[in-house]
């Protein structure tokens, strides 16, 4: 009797690991911080109020302002840099589906006048997922579509391609003529990526990352892969 419940719990104890080990492997690295956490604000935070100075030979030069505005849910609502102002929305889940950026700008005419300038971007997600899959951007109003990119991942949901289309028309023959801009990732498994090659038109860039146990880029390496020259890697 005690022969058959010890092989009754090691048959259930195998059945568990195996468990366990096919469940950290459909593990998905889904987005579980919000802003607050990734700004090290670990409580209820509703506003920040931080303020840069220049100082020279002692006295304070100039000085620029940064307000950030947070939610319910500890995500970023809002953030104003002058004249500039960066608004965020999310849906029911907390995702983020629209951000909207603009600004002021002086004119080029006699008088000193300034004209408001923006630009947002929409985005996408299937089904419960956390990550965007595309991402439309917008210049000025809903009928002006600038770009949009599409984003690939792999069944754990690492980022392993983006394709981004720019929507330009020519000067004199407004003739339409879309820029693509294509770049692959490779992480190392725990979403750290240490290569990315951009394609744009016929012109190829690699960009090589050597990264310590913490996770920190120590050193960066660059090449064009349509020319001899390459870059030393810094």
């Amino acid at each position: 009797m005690k022969l058959i419940n010890r092989e009754t719990i090691f048959l259930c104890s195998f059945f568990i690991v195996l468990y366990l080990i096919s469940s950290c492997e459909q593990v998905k690295p889904l987005k579980n911080t919000t802003d607050c956490d990734n700004m090290n604000l670990k409580s209820n935070v509703c506003l920040v109020i931080q303020e840069n100075f220049d100082v020279q030979d002692g006295k304070e030069t100039n000085s620029n302002t940064i307000i950030l505005k947070f939610n319910h849910l500890k995500n970023l609502l809002k953030k104003i840099k002058g004249k500039e102002i960066t608004s965020y929305s999310y849906d029911d889940s907390g995702r983020l589906i629209v951000e909207k950026h603009s600004k002021d700008i002086i004119t080029l005419s006699g008088e000193t006048d300034f004209i408001n300038l923006s630009d947002y971007k929409k985005y996408y997600y299937k089904g419960d997922n956390v990550f965007p899959f595309k991402i439309e951007e917008y210049y000025g109003n809903e009928n002006n579509l600038n770009a949009t990119t599409f984003i690939e991942r792999d069944k754990y949901n690492y980022k392993t391609k983006t394709i981004k289309v720019e929507y330009k028309r020519e000067p004199i023959s407004n003739e339409a003529i879309n820029d693509t801009t294509i770049i692959s990732f490779k992480n190392n498994g725990n979403n750290i990526y240490t290569e990315i090659e951009i394609k744009q038109g016929k012109r190829i860039l690699l960009e090589k990352y050597q990264i310590n146990k913490h996770g920190q880029i120590t050193s960066k390496h660059i090449k064009d892969l349509n020319v001899i020259v390459d870059t030393i890697p810094t």
